[in-house]
Order: structure tokens, then sequence, then C-alpha cells
């Protein structure tokens, strides 16, 4: 995945000292996820790739520091969070991107009020991650499906409304099948199914 994220940023034109810095970045963030996944093929494990493709091949962003910032960033699973590198190692910026990302379980009670502040970069950064998150909730614990839904729409689709118009599309696409696909069979099957 580190390839694919590389080869699409060096056809899009990022230079090489921004691949490296999303090299650094990826590289990071699969370290907790070789230490705590047991699978490579759990939807988790590529995340971190994903989120970087999204940004560069759906909106089209060729900034590193945004780039490696997607890269590192994980409010699904914090266990899964990376230790980013030396900032010497990142484009800059990077860090002050990631951190503006909130945290949902952190900031469940102004998580709206944080995403609609924070920056364009940051905005972009979760809510690209988000989507990634959206595309593969089928594969996670059905005990995450209604929330993670809820809050995707409630929340998260709002925010993507006022940041970018390709990612609002695309998310509401995968919140719209997922609710018909997956959510409504599930929260109507029989009590003893």
């Amino acid at each position: 995945m580190t390839r694919r994220v590389l080869d699409a940023a060096a056809r899009a034109g990022v230079p090489a000292p921004g691949r490296r810095s999303i090299e650094a970045a990826l590289d990071a963030a699969m370290r907790p996820r070789i230490l705590r996944l047991d699978d490579d093929h759990d939807p988790l494990y590529l995340h971190p790739g994903r989120t970087a493709l999204i940004l560069l091949e759906d909106v089209g962003i060729t900034d590193p520091a945004v780039l490696s910032a997607g890269a590192l960033a994980e409010t699904l699973r914090p266990d899964l969070a990376a230790e980013p590198p030396a900032e010497s190692s990142l484009a800059p910026g990077t860090l002050d991107i990631l951190h503006e990302v909130p945290l949902p379980q952190r900031d469940r009670d102004t998580l709206a009020e944080r995403l609609v502040t924070a920056s364009a970069p940051a905005r972009l950064v979760a809510v690209a991650e988000r989507l990634d998150h959206a595309r593969h909730l089928h594969l996670l614990d059905r005990s995450l499906w209604t929330p993670l839904h809820r809050e995707t729409r409630e929340v998260y689709l709002p925010v993507a409304d006022r940041t970018d118009p390709t990612l609002t599309r695309r998310l509401l696409r995968w919140c719209t099948a997922f609710a018909e696909r997956f959510l409504a069979a599930y929260e109507h099957r029989a009590p003893d199914a």
C-alpha cells in the first residue's frame, strides 16, 4: 500500500521531500497495526494508506502535510494511533493538522463544533478518514454499525458539505448504501435470528 500511495503521489506531482514525509507517516501509522492486528486483511490494517489515497486521488490534494496527517490520523481505534515520527521527517505543518483533528471518543460533546471550526486541511483529513471508515463499516463489529453510521450522517456529512463536494458526494453515497444494504436488515431482523 505504501508503494501505491507513493506512486500516486509521484504521478500527482508531489516532490520527493513531500513523498518522504508521506512515507515516514505511513511507516509510523503501520507500526501499531502490525503489532495489534492479527490479520493483514483486517479492514483497519490498510486504513492509513487508503485515507491518503482518498485525499490524493479523490480530492486532488498534493500538499504533503495534509497527506502525511491523513496517513497518521486514526479516530476509530485509539489503540491503533501512531506515535508520529520525528517532526524533522515530516512536511512542515503535518503535526499541527493532525492535532487539530478531533477524536470522537474524547471530544464527543464538542465534536461537531471542533470539526466545523477546524482549519480546512484538518477538516479534509477528518472527513477523508471517516469516509474510509464508512466504506468499511460493514466489515466491523455490528455493535458499531448504528452509532458510527449515525455519527457519520449527523456530524461528518454536514462538515463534508462545508469542506469538499467530492467528499460530500462519496460520504453521502456510502451512508445511503450502508443504511439500505446493511443497517435496515440488521435493525429489523427477528430477535432470535
